[in-house]
């Protein structure tokens, strides 16, 4: 017997604390180099100053951005940060490992919502979006793992796995 299964997938990502504890260890080694060198004081006071700031920045914006993803064997692929959804495209070098997802999606339609940063480096209406694996319950982040890939293998774009990692 074959049973037709409708697969349906809704998730809405919260931030992860290992990107927060990963940024803040990041920051504070930076600043501490920034301490230790031999510039003069004021240039490292100066550095020290715009680090913390960017800290406070990432960390902002780290709280400020949800995502959630749906996936429908009719619709496809649909992405939405912070308000209305839009159907992407999953990329073959999007990287599957077992602690990280690093999706590479290409925007299938109105991206307005999508903030263009850096327009000079990405290209047109393609963008990255890390999941780890705390943004998601264990049980869900295993059923977007095999979702993604049971769909790129039914569309002939197999994502890139790292399963020894």
């Amino acid at each position: 017997m074959s049973k037709k299964h409708n697969a349906s997938l809704h998730l809405t990502l919260r931030p992860s604390r290992r990107l927060k504890w990963l940024l803040g260890f990041t920051h504070l080694f930076a600043m501490l180099a920034c301490l230790s060198s031999f510039l003069p004081i004021i240039n490292q006071f100066v550095l020290f100053l715009v680090l913390l700031v960017h800290f406070k920045v990432a960390l902002r914006r780290l709280k400020n951005d949800s995502y959630a993803i749906n996936y429908t064997q009719v619709s496809g692929w649909e992405i939405a940060k912070n308000d209305g959804f839009v159907a992407v495209g999953i990329l073959p070098t999007t990287v599957v490992t077992r602690c990280a997802v690093f999706l590479h999606i290409e925007i299938q339609g109105v991206d307005a919502h999508i903030p263009k940063t850096l327009a000079f480096v990405r290209r047109k209406n393609r963008e990255s979006i890390l999941i780890l694996a705390d943004m998601l319950s264990d049980e869900a982040y295993r059923g977007f793992v095999v979702t993604l890939k049971t769909a790129a293998i039914k569309s002939g774009r197999r994502p890139m796995v790292a399963d020894k990692i």
